[in-house]
């Protein structure tokens, strides 16, 4: 058993402080976004700007599974069991054209419910356990990619932030209504 002074554990405590701030940075800058955007969806953009909340739930959703994998495995090499086909192309097809105004409450409470179940998948991970790396197949077919925990917190705080420029750039150049 890990003491509290494990430098695992103080890592894992530090990454989820910043995975939580992270979400913090993407929710102001969504809070800066008009009703009136919402649907915008530039010619290279891949989703619409409310898409976005959508993409990053359904993102933070797939690395929880991959967690729980790890601990049910024991950490031990596994294939990702692929989702549900139909959730896949629900995910998709929500994210490319959105949600509406009176659905942004709903859509931001999605997303913190995925974001709080992931943290709290991490936090059964033990400290040892923090950074072991294990080979995973994230889809049939593919190579396996060595991944700890740590990497996909870091993943997914990276991912908040990468988003954060797009929603400011699509909302300042969405067409005001």
């Amino acid at each position: 058993m890990a003491s509290m002074s494990d430098p695992r554990e103080a890592q894992r405590e530090t990454d989820l402080h910043d995975f939580f701030v992270a979400r913090g940075e993407f929710a102001s800058a969504f809070a800066a976004v008009p009703d009136s955007a919402l649907a915008y969806k530039g010619a290279s953009d891949e989703y619409a700007l409310s898409g976005i909340v959508v993409h990053l739930n359904a993102t933070i959703d797939h690395y929880r599974r991959v967690v729980e994998g790890l601990i049910d495995r024991e950490f031990k090499p596994f294939a990702i069991q692929p989702q549900d086909p139909g959730v896949e192309a629900a995910h998709a097809k929500r994210a490319q054209s959105g949600f509406a105004a009176g659905e942004r409450d709903e859509a931001f409470a999605l997303l913190e419910a995925a974001h709080d179940d992931f943290a709290k998948s991490i936090l059964t991970v033990q400290p040892q356990d923090y950074t072991r790396k294990v080979s995973i197949i994230y889809k049939t077919g593919d190579a396996a990619h060595d991944t700890s925990p740590a990497d996909i917190v870091g993943w997914l705080t990276d991912h908040y932030r990468e988003h954060v420029p797009s929603v400011q750039k699509m909302a300042a150049a969405a067409p005001a209504r």
